[in-house]
This record gives C-alpha cells, structure tokens and sequence, in this order.
C-alpha cells in the first residue's frame, strides 16, 4: 500500500494522519508525503516522521500546485500494489486498506473506496453517504456516478470519496491528476478511469475519516476554481462524446457546473461590490439562485449565536 499525503500547511494534523495509515493492518505500507510549500513548520514535523519510521519518505513540490501537482510526485515514486490518497488532516481506521483490498479481489474491481465518517470541531459526527447499499457494497458504473456527482447538490457527491486504485491499472492507464484543478481532482480522475472501461467498488462502511474545519481546501469554492472544474469539465464532455453527455444522467451534472459557476462568479462580484453584476449573472442562470439559501442560512445562524453570546 502507497499512500499519498500531500500537504499545506497541515502541521498539526499530520502525525496523526501517518500515524493512521501506518497502523494498517494485514498489509505493508509506505507513506509518502509530499510538502506543497508549507509555511507553518510541516516539514519539520514531515522531517521527523521520515527519521522516525523508514516507511515514511518526504517529497517537496518545486512551487505550491495543490493537491494534483503533489499526488503526481507520490503516483511517480509509489512502490506498492495499491496507490490511496490520504488528506494530511484525515484519518483512517486500523482494517480500511485490507477490508478494501478483499473487496476488490472479491469482485474484480480495478478501483475501490468506501464510505465517509464527517467529523471536526462543531461538527455532528455522521456517515457521508446515508442511502442503503444491497450486501453492503455495490458497483458505480459512469452513468450512476454521472447522476450523483453533481456540484453543490443536496445529496451527497461520491467524487469525495477517498478511491484505492490499483498499481496496474495506474500503469497501464498512464494515470496523473489534472494539475490545472486545485478543487474536484480526485472527481475528474475517477471520470477518466470509468470512461475508460476500469470498474469501480463502493463500501457501505465508513472506515475513512474526513475531517471538516475552516481550512479544508474543498470547502471553500472560489471563483478560479469553478472556473478550472469547469474548464476539465468541457474536456469530459469531449472525452465521453455526444451521445454520453446527452444522457439524463450527465446532463444533470453539467447544468449543475453551469448552475454553480454563475453562483460563484455572482458571490465573486459581491465582494467586488458589484450588486448589480452579481443580479445580472444570476438573471443569466437563475437556476443558481436557490444556491444562496445555504449561505444565507449560515449567516442567519451566525448571527443567532452572536446574539445568544451577548
């Protein structure tokens, strides 16, 4: 098992994130850690892990890339039969690797992940997929994971989930992330590997651990980003074809990156303070509208605790 790591500025979290995966049970394990220009002293807690347990090596990005840029560094200097992304302020559970590995061996998977416990500071702790799953696993094909993988939907997206792919299948895929994306890489990746023909497992059982905090880069949905997703998402609709992207299942994804860049470019000209070209942007997509509901629901409750505090 490889782990990848890559971290900004996660110092505080990321001993217990290695710490996590070298605790794997009924497997062998490397963790690579890839620092993306750090400036809080992570290499130094990165520096101190690697001298402590040969398993753990420590890269370093030339510039800041983001998740993509330093996930390529450990896809290029993996060495085991399984490549698994791992957040530097994640965790994961003791039996996740082998209890996913066995699932893959049982039903010939190419690629696997399981379902997500949410935790953090003030955080409800919960499952991240809450549906039932027949046997307790099942089988994404494109068509399901296009119908679920939708931008700022209600229900959950599994292009959050944390996939193990295979050695072979990275080799014979020649398989990088997409660096131009600092937001959705590991989404547009599984796209890649199911238009390609690779079958993907999904487990019931939530045996990673997303931690939820203020930093989480996939929190925070700036203007740049969406434009990028969208970008990488204009190269899917290439890559599927025609006939693909005009099915309910995709289309629905692709009105909800529609949907979402006009929300974002609309939040993006309210800080500029420009109300109106924010109103025009959301008359142009009014399907984005709704999407204010959440953030205007957060600063209501803001405001409640701030007035309970008084």
């Amino acid at each position: 098992m490889s782990f990848a790591i890559a971290c900004y500025n996660a110092g505080e979290y990321l001993a217990p994130a290695v710490a996590s995966a070298l605790a794997q049970t009924g497997v062998s394990v490397e963790v690579l850690i890839v620092d993306d220009g750090s400036t809080d002293g992570s290499v130094a807690v990165a520096e101190g892990l690697a001298r402590a347990d040969a398993r753990v090596r420590l890269f370093r990005t030339k510039t800041n890339s983001g998740p993509a840029g330093a996930r390529n560094i450990a896809l290029a200097e993996m060495r085991g039969s399984w490549f698994a992304v791992l957040d530097a302020d994640d965790l994961i559970l003791p039996n996740r690797s082998r209890t996913l590995i066995d699932l893959a061996e049982r039903e010939s998977a190419d690629f696997v992940a399981d379902n997500l416990t949410v935790f953090g500071k003030d955080v409800v702790e919960k499952p991240f997929l809450s549906h039932p799953i027949s046997k307790g696993w099942r089988r994404l094909t494109l068509d399901t994971y296009f119908a679920q993988s939708r931008l700022l939907s209600d229900t959950p997206n599994p292009g959050f989930l944390k996939p193990m792919v295979r050695r072979r299948v990275i080799e014979a895929a020649a398989l990088r992330y997409n660096e131009r994306l600092m937001i959705g890489e590991d989404d547009e990746l599984v796209v890649r590997l199911l238009a390609s023909g690779y079958t993907y497992f999904v487990l019931n059982m939530p045996l990673y651990r997303y931690r939820k905090h203020g930093a989480s880069i996939s929190h925070r949905l700036s203007l740049d980003h969406a434009e990028r997703m969208m970008a990488a998402e204009h190269r899917i609709r290439d890559l599927i074809g025609p006939e693909l992207a005009a099915r309910p299942s995709y289309y629905g994804r692709w009105l909800a990156m529609v949907r979402g860049l006009a929300f974002t470019r609309s939040i993006d000209l309210l800080k500029r303070r420009r109300p109106l070209a924010a109103a025009l942007a959301l008359l142009r997509e009014p399907a984005a509208i709704p999407l204010y509901r959440e953030p205007l629901m957060s600063a209501l409750r803001q405001l409640i605790r701030r007035a309970k505090l008084r």
